[in-house]
């Protein structure tokens, strides 16, 4: 994409195109304007606007969930251990 390179991009069982970015050990409040620039470029590229992008790490801190939630941005703390 214009703005780089998403980790992941698939399908939920419903056919929706996601986007997943992993971080880690924790997310930093800078991936949510990297997360909104892949979502951004593919709405773009694709002419689509029912995708789903999703910030996944072991740590997001409370700041940035707020933050996520605002832009409708998914996210999931998940342990890679």
């Amino acid at each position: 994409m214009a703005t780089g390179k998403i980790d992941f991009i698939c399908r939920d069982r419903n056919g929706l195109t996601v986007g997943l970015e992993l971080k880690y050990p924790s997310a930093a409040i800078g991936v949510k304007r990297q997360i909104l620039g892949y979502k951004n470029d593919y709405e773009q590229k694709s002419g689509r606007f029912d995708s789903r992008f999703i910030v996944i790490a072991p740590k997001i801190p409370e700041k940035l969930k707020e933050l996520l939630g605002v832009d409708e941005i998914e996210y999931r703390e998940i342990d890679f251990q």
